[in-house]
């Protein structure tokens, strides 16, 4: 029996990081009943339109996606580099330090809200509304993968 209740999976959106990971949630968290969320991370913001396009197809085969994705921004190679939190970097409302923290956050609300049933109801109304995407509920049962495609 798993030592933990839910998975973050994070992956890149595009083929080659995508299928060792779906391969993996059928083998390991599909398997053993592990509740998870995939989120689409690094997303060069040109290809935003086209990672949301690819992770739709990926929940429609019966995956939790998340609604939210994490894109790649200069910002967080600074971070590693200075050794701090996005929090704690410099930036106006409109930087990309800015723009980081909320993806992060809105991600945190995604997970506790959806995937771990522990967000509040403002949480649960947020997250419905995002994008007008047709994801299914990360709380439900129906939205768990039903088997092997």
């Amino acid at each position: 029996m798993p030592a933990f209740d839910a998975v973050v999976v994070t992956s890149g959106v595009n083929t080659m990081d995508m299928r060792p990971v779906l391969r993996e949630i059928d083998a390991s968290l599909y398997k053993e009943e592990v509740p998870y969320l995939l989120v689409g991370c690094r997303v060069k913001t040109q290809s935003v339109p086209q990672a949301t396009t690819d992770l739709a197809e990926i929940a429609s085969l019966g995956y939790t996606v998340a609604r939210t994705l994490i894109r790649e921004l200069t910002v967080h190679s600074d971070c590693v580099r200075e050794s701090r939190p996005i929090t704690q970097m410099p930036g106006g409302a409109h930087s990309t330090a800015r723009a980081a923290e909320r993806e992060y956050r809105t991600l945190a609300r995604e997970v506790f809200a959806g995937l771990l049933g522990m967000g509040t109801e403002a949480d649960r109304k947020l997250l419905a509304g995002r994008r007008g995407m047709k994801w299914p509920d990360a709380a439900s049962e129906s939205s768990q993968k039903k088997g092997k495609k």
